[in-house]
């Protein structure tokens, strides 16, 4: 049967109704799977970037108590050669202050000297950490006068006591200064805060008291 041009334009016109109709269809499901798709990673999202700031919160936190670890080791470390320090001082003290000729005067001379070198050159490593460096010079200076009047003997066994006395000093406040800038006797745990309180204050104190008492 021959097809009439109406029928003709009508099939086409079906045909391209049909073609635009699956076009449509097609465009639209793809735009609800890119909806979907978007909706998705937004909701990905909104749970990743808070998870992303706590985990770099706590690198920075885990960051941060492994410097204050490290700097209370150092600070520990720096003290413990305070405290030889001040033993050597007070037994030096004890010795000149009861006019002591024996060699045990320029044995612990020697050793004063050896811990002063020892403490100098780690206050220059550590300047910026413990600054340090102002009571490193202050002590070894004092102690090079000691050193002078004892061999001038120009001061009086009081005045010598004295100057020997303000070196002690000196190594106690160096002692706390320490203390507090390696966070020792800085710490928010109460338990630690007493022990490093103890460590840093009450025992390097009470051995000064205690030892002039006993020069007495």
């Amino acid at each position: 049967m021959a097809v009439t041009e109406d029928q003709f334009h009508l099939r086409f016109l079906n045909s391209t109704l049909q073609r635009s109709i699956v076009q449509a269809l097609t465009k639209l499901r793809e735009d609800r799977l890119i909806r979907r798709q978007l909706t998705t990673l937004a909701i990905l999202g909104l749970f990743t970037l808070p998870l992303g700031i706590l985990v770099r919160q706590l690198v920075w936190e885990f960051d941060l108590q492994i410097k204050v670890i490290r700097q209370k080791r150092i600070g520990l470390s720096y003290n413990n050669r305070l405290m030889k320090l001040l033993a050597s001082l007070l037994e030096h003290r004890l010795l000149v202050y009861q006019l002591n000729t024996s060699p045990k005067i320029a044995g612990r001379q020697q050793e004063i000297d050896r811990q002063l070198k020892h403490l100098k050159e780690q206050s220059r490593f550590y300047k910026i950490s413990l600054k340090t460096e102002e009571y490193s010079k202050r002590i070894d200076s004092d102690w090079q006068l000691v050193l002078k009047a004892m061999v001038n003997k120009n001061l009086t066994r009081q005045e010598l006591y004295t100057l020997q006395s303000s070196i002690i000093a000196d190594v106690l406040n160096e002692i706390l200064h320490v203390g507090s800038t390696s966070n020792l006797i800085l710490d928010d745990s109460l338990d630690t805060y007493y022990l490093g309180d103890t460590l840093i204050n009450l025992i390097p104190t009470a051995t000064e008291k205690i030892s002039r008492a006993r020069d007495l």
